[in-house]
């Protein structure tokens, strides 16, 4: 018997045993019940709702950070950043100005830790931005 012979019987065979079976049948109800996918729909607007509550209770007490400046200093009162100077990639120095006292800060990334010193009486000059 030659090859071609073999696979003429092959496929004989094979649609013979096509034909005499029956077609895979299609499952006609649903796979997750109407009231499943309502409750999950329900809860998770629940959650969603008492997300925004929290969330909206804890910017009201403050616990939030904010872009707004802060209410309690009244505006007699700014803070002004007078002139601010890089002294190191860590370290930055800024001369601050509030309630008519003149403040150095000093400041550094690697420590963490800032040092406030008040300045005596100094005097600012515009045009030559120097401090005497």
């Amino acid at each position: 018997m030659s090859t071609l012979d073999r696979l003429h019987d092959a496929c004989l065979t094979l649609s013979l045993a096509v034909q005499g079976t029956s077609p895979i049948p299609y499952r006609t109800e649903a796979s997750v019940s109407t009231g499943s996918v309502l409750s999950a729909l329900l809860w998770s607007a629940l959650l969603l709702v008492a997300l925004i509550v929290v969330l909206l209770y804890s910017r009201r007490r403050g616990w939030l950070p904010t872009n707004r400046p802060s209410s309690a200093v009244a505006s007699d009162e700014a803070i002004r950043v007078l002139s601010s100077r890089r002294l190191s990639m860590a370290t930055v120095a800024h001369l601050i100005e509030c309630r008519g006292q003149v403040y150095l800060i000093s400041e550094s990334t690697r420590g963490v830790s800032s040092t406030v010193t008040p300045v005596a009486a100094i005097t600012v000059d515009p045009q030559q931005e120097t401090v005497s």
